[in-house]
């Protein structure tokens, strides 16, 4: 999968992080913005990689078990995957901390995390940006609508440097995953105003 950021704003600097040599899963571009600089991240950090015979064989578990058919070895698989994803996960949103860290610009943080907010990638994140769903999103906000339980997986995150304005996920099938959107403006300094 391919990241790209588009902007009808000049972009001045741009940078992919990569996960290995052949793809990135994230992208961040300095965007100039009516004057402000603002560094964008776009982020499509590790997935499960499920197949179409992992999903068939969590669907159909009981019977699975019921029939003792391939559960111990269908169960390891799906246990190395999930557990694969997990620690390139981490290694990800640790290199992404590490980058939000060091700029030099206010930052904004959009994308697929493939993780729900009690995960370490989620947590990690927050750590330093606002979820823009919990500033002024509103329901469950779930945005994974594929083969496994619906969860809010898709997040907008900025930090202290801006506030959000009506987060909201749409409800149209492109994908296994709801779109996300929210307007993102600068806090307005008490002196200025």
């Amino acid at each position: 999968n391919a990241i790209y950021i588009f902007s009808k704003y000049p972009i001045i600097n741009s940078r992919s992080l990569k996960k290995d040599d052949l793809h990135n899963y994230a992208l961040y571009s300095d965007i100039i913005i009516n004057p402000d600089t603002v560094r964008l991240f776009n982020i499509h950090l590790e997935s499960l990689r499920l197949r179409h015979e992992d999903y068939q064989f969590i669907s159909d578990i009981e019977n699975q078990i019921e029939k003792n058919e391939n559960v111990r070895e269908s169960s390891k698989r799906i246990f190395n995957k999930i557990k694969d994803a997990f620690a390139r996960r981490s290694s990800q949103v640790d290199s992404l901390a590490s980058c939000i860290n060091k700029s030099p610009y206010p930052v904004i943080l959009c994308g697929d995390f493939n993780d729900t907010p009690n995960s370490y990638a989620y947590q990690k994140l927050t750590a330093e940006l606002t979820d823009s769903f919990l500033e002024s999103g509103n329901g469950f906000g779930n945005t994974y609508t594929g083969n496994l339980p619906s969860y809010r997986i898709d997040y907008i995150l900025y930090s202290d440097h801006f506030t959000s304005y009506e987060c909201r996920r749409d409800k149209v099938n492109f994908s296994d995953h709801y779109p996300v959107s929210c307007w993102i403006s600068p806090v307005k300094n008490s002196e200025n105003e």
